[in-house]
């Protein structure tokens, strides 16, 4: 679990935190559950948004609640948790899940996850990634090229993926969406070893200040020397020979980490809290 930058993800944490159908921390706490055996489960987190997560994440050991001093980009949350998942157990298989998504159908997303799983274990070397079917040419989203699917027997069959293409214009996003492309969901799954191999290619240095800081219990330090590091851009992009792709068709993804977006997902799913009124009074008057 992975908690999302300052702005504008504050904004739909504080609207997703006021409503229960919205906590979708809940439901990755009860997918890990599903999926984990040992109970290894880290949640990455920033103190400043102690408010919204603290009360959601109060069944966890404390150990298992990582709250980074200051957001550095999802790539270094990542790597905090991974390194710290390599001591409870090194031959772990890792699934990374943002916090702030939401699933309508949640036992086809388990599917897609347990899918994910598998294909991890066979492939050990590799990262496996989860890319939504695209159902509109959204502009904010990155997508995910895939190769044509490698075969192996099932409609959630993974594909070697050709390239990343991070918030395309609406024309090109068009054109990825006719091309099969699909929006990256940044659920990551993979061996513990493989997290680690990735990130070390791609920001060694960063890997090593990490490694000394979680020795040393000192995060704090760590992080204000090391720079801020996305993982998309610098570390998947990167290195394509390593990750696979497999198709999210049926849960009816969402990022909810744009207001805008929290909003469309209300309405869809006919969800009236009472305080969306009161903001639909408010900002009458200024129409």
């Amino acid at each position: 679990m992975m908690d999302g930058p300052p702005l504008p993800g504050a904004h739909s944490l504080d609207l997703i935190r006021r409503h229960p159908d919205f906590r979708r921390t809940g439901f990755l706490k009860r997918g890990v559950e599903h999926f984990s055996r040992r109970q290894h489960r880290v949640a990455v987190v920033t103190k400043q948004h102690e408010r919204f997560y603290s009360a959601q994440l109060n069944e966890l050991p404390r150990r298992a609640v990582i709250a980074q001093p200051e957001n550095r980009g999802r790539g270094v949350g990542i790597a905090t948790a991974i390194l710290m998942l390599r001591d409870l157990d090194p031959e772990a298989i890792v699934t990374a899940f943002p916090c702030d998504h939401h699933y309508r159908d949640e036992t086809a997303f388990l599917k897609v996850i347990e899918a994910g799983i598998a294909v991890a274990r066979s492939n050990s070397d590799a990262l496996v990634l989860v890319g939504a079917e695209a159902t509109y040419p959204e502009t904010e989203y990155g997508w995910i090229e895939p190769v044509q699917a490698l075969t192996n027997g099932t409609r959630l069959a993974p594909a070697r993926v050709r390239q990343f293409w991070e918030k395309p214009t609406f024309t090109t996003a068009q054109n990825l969406q006719r091309r099969g492309c699909l929006w990256n969901t940044f659920v990551t799954i993979g061996c513990v070893s493989t997290f680690i191999h990735a990130l070390c290619s791609a920001a060694s240095n960063a890997m090593l200040a990490l490694s000394a800081g979680i020795l040393e219990n000192d995060l704090d330090s760590c992080y204000q020397s090391i720079p801020s590091i996305d993982f998309s851009r610098d570390v998947l992009t990167a290195q394509p020979v390593r990750l696979l792709v497999i198709r999210n068709a049926a849960s009816g993804w969402t990022d909810l980490g744009n207001p805008n977006r929290v909003f469309d997902t209300l309405a869809r799913e006919r969800i009236a809290p009472a305080w969306l009124e009161s903001i639909s009074s408010f900002e009458t008057p200024g129409q």
